[in-house]
């Protein structure tokens, strides 16, 4: 199974794939996980790892960091690209801009990509985007929002789901300090949510968010769960 992250800027697309590797991880003791990039991407240990199980487990868990933006290695992947989608492992790539053809390769073989920009990121699943939810969270509509989400669960990995959410908030803080670089409108639409945002309420929201993922794996309760309590419980305005 392939999950993709792609965009023109690499630090953004690898910042969202090592969030969903780092969980998945997290979420499975013991589970066989592995980085390769350009360089330790070869052929033959990819042939062993598409064609075999993990030592005593059923399932293990590949970063592809950046392996595309070498000309053998790219060869390498795309000439597998078929069994990457049907391998019962999970292979989470992290890419930086493409040519069309490739682009449009990497989506049509991917159970699920993201397409991300510096200014914000989207959750995709087959590219249907789904901003719903994140509007509903900035016009502080707690129903909207919850039906929203589980809507969203049957859409998108809960992962995902999370990178998505955990990013616009990064962003929210970025623009309530001037940081970032955003787009005019989305800039205008996170300063107006601030202005009817309890700053105090945001930034404990905000910290209780981030450690959702460790609760998660603390307490082994599902992280969809969490988020659920999360959304219910919301109340940041002022």
């Amino acid at each position: 199974m392939l999950v993709s992250f792609l965009s023109d800027d690499l630090k953004t697309a690898q910042e969202s794939a090592k969030k969903l590797f780092e969980s998945k991880k997290s979420a499975k003791d013991g589970l066989f996980s592995l980085i390769l990039n350009s360089e330790t991407f070869k052929e033959q240990a990819l042939d062993e790892l598409l064609n075999s199980s993990a030592l005593f487990q059923s399932e293990y868990l590949v970063f592809l960091n950046n392996i595309l933006e070498d000309a053998e290695a790219k060869d390498i992947f795309f000439d597998n690209i078929e069994a990457f989608k049907k391998a019962p492992h999970l292979f989470i790539l992290a890419t930086g801009k493409l040519d069309k053809d490739s682009l449009g390769k990497v989506k049509k073989h991917s159970f699920k990509y993201q397409e991300l920009s510096s200014q914000e990121a989207n959750f995709t699943q087959k590219g249907n985007i789904n901003f719903k939810l994140l509007d509903a969270i900035l016009d502080f509509d707690k129903k909207r929002t919850w039906l929203l989400f589980l809507q969203s669960l049957e859409e998108s990995e809960v992962e995902l789901l999370y990178g998505s959410l955990a990013w616009m908030f990064k962003n929210i803080k970025l623009s309530a300090t001037k940081g970032g670089k955003l787009k005019p409108f989305i800039k205008r639409k996170y300063e107006n949510f601030l202005k009817k945002a309890d700053e105090k309420k945001l930034d404990k929201a905000y910290k209780n968010f981030l450690f959702l993922p460790t609760v998660s794996r603390r307490r082994s309760v599902k992280l969809d769960l969490l988020m659920e309590k999360w959304i219910l419980t919301l109340n940041i305005k002022k």
